[in-house]
């Protein structure tokens, strides 16, 4: 008996010895299982964590992208519309140049006919200056003459000739056509 109980104190004692060692061995399976699943997990989070930084890398990259073509469209605007000021204003200046061209010309003309104007009233001044020159001097020539012959006539009288000889030269020195001459008015 006695070995009996020794034999099973030596069978509990081997079966306390073998839940023992399967706690043990449970425990590391758990503490194994566990690390694994944290390894999992944290395998997981540096994943999602890599897929994040990836992502917001992308979104980045995509950002300034977008940020260096919307810059890009800037410039190529900005150097479109200074092309188009540009021309808009040589145009401007052109048609400015143009515009004080016409008036130039259009002030030569004005000038030219004043001036062709101005001479050929001139002109016709100085025709009519002439013309009454030419009238004056016909006139005084005439006059000249109606004097010379009126003494003529009195240098025939005193002379002694008779007045029936003096009457046909004195009838045509006092003919209507001989009378003194008036010069014309200016006006």
């Amino acid at each position: 008996m006695r070995l009996l109980r020794l034999q099973e104190s030596q069978n509990d004692h081997k079966a306390e010895q073998d839940a023992i060692r399967a706690k043990h061995e449970r425990e590391a399976a758990d503490r194994e299982w566990r690390a694994k699943e944290l390894e999992k997990k944290k395998k997981n989070e540096e994943t999602v964590e890599m897929l994040k930084q990836a992502r917001r890398q992308q979104i980045d990259t995509r950002e300034h992208y977008q940020a260096v073509q919307a810059q890009r469209e800037r410039d190529e605007f900005q150097r479109i519309l200074n092309n188009q000021t540009l021309k808009a204003q040589a145009e401007k200046e052109e048609d400015q140049s143009r515009h004080e061209s016409n008036l130039r010309h259009a002030d030569d003309i004005r000038k030219q006919i004043r001036d062709r104007e101005q001479e050929r009233i001139q002109k016709r001044r100085e025709y009519f200056e002439e013309s009454n020159r030419k009238m004056a001097a016909e006139i005084e020539h005439r006059n000249k003459l109606r004097e010379l012959k009126v003494k003529k006539l009195e240098d025939l009288r005193r002379a002694g000739v008779p007045d029936k000889y003096t009457a046909e030269v004195a009838r045509r020195v006092l003919d209507d056509s001989q009378k003194p001459l008036q010069p014309l008015h200016k006006k």
